[in-house]
């Protein structure tokens, strides 16, 4: 599968301009090359051309941040920024471990998975990670751009790894009752609960998005709610009536770019 990016344009700090785009192609059919042993430097050669995925906006640690008016969706952003908030004084977590980052990413980086391999390249070189933004904790839950923006899982996170990390921790700053849970009221006091609450994380790499209805020149109403996670239809985390409330809608996280060129990757949501 070839996956063409065209807009993956990357800032360069020095000259003050955006470069040229580059590619982002991942080959599923190369599993068996990468069976065993250390890619050799021609095969790395081949990768860096045919996997190329720009994600950090060189090594100034400056953030590059998307126009608030390009998707028309300010207010949806606000909202949900207050609901998130909302939320973590509500129900705040129990516990908390810290996340591990290493010291400096690569250049060219070059990561196996089940499909065969993929990489991210950054054509100024590689980043020394305490001094990005990237890798900075956004708050005091532990959690960092790079949480729900792996590198070595196409600046998402898979299901898979996120099983593996819940294995490895249940505590890592991944699983936040603010939008890990299915509902942020979920219960996670025990092992068992906290893989119920999980579920959707764990099973499909899916986080909560809790969205505001519009108050201003709503369109629709909700007649009909199927709520198998209860978030929706309780008044403190959902809906208060068929046009105010909050909607909860569960998807995966998207890959770190300027959204707006991404026309070209399909992100599906549950």
């Amino acid at each position: 599968m070839l996956v063409q990016n065209s807009g993956f344009n990357v800032w360069d700090p020095s000259s003050g301009k955006y470069s040229r785009p580059v590619w982002l192609r991942r080959n599923c059919d190369t599993q068996s090359s990468l069976a065993t042993g250390p890619p050799s430097t021609s095969f790395s050669a081949i990768l860096a051309r045919l996997m190329l995925t720009t994600f950090l906006a060189g090594i100034s640690g400056h953030a590059v941040a998307q126009n608030p008016q390009s998707d028309g969706a300010a207010a949806a952003r606000a909202g949900e920024i207050a609901h998130a908030q909302k939320m973590r004084r509500l129900f705040p977590d129990i516990g908390g471990g810290a996340q591990e980052t290493p010291l400096v990413i690569p250049q060219l980086e070059i990561d196996r998975d089940p499909g065969g391999a993929i990489a991210t390249f950054q054509p100024n070189g590689p980043t020394i990670t305490s001094k990005n933004a990237f890798f900075q904790d956004l708050g005091t839950n532990g959690r960092r751009c790079d949480t729900c923006h792996r590198s070595d899982e196409g600046m998402s996170i898979s299901a898979q790894h996120v099983q593996d990390r819940f294995d490895a921790n249940s505590d890592d700053p991944l699983f936040r009752l603010v939008d890990g849970a299915t509902c942020p009221s979920d219960d996670v006091s025990t092992d068992r609960a906290k893989r119920k609450a999980y579920r959707l994380l764990l099973a499909k790499g899916l986080i909560r998005i809790g969205l505001p209805v519009p108050s201003d020149g709503l369109q629709f109403q909700i007649t009909d709610v199927q709520d198998p996670y209860g978030c929706n239809t309780n008044p403190t985390t959902g809906l208060t009536g068929s046009t105010t409330g909050t909607v909860s809608v569960y998807r995966r996280p998207l890959p770190t770019a300027n959204l707006g060129f991404l026309s070209a990757i399909n992100v599906g949501r549950a």
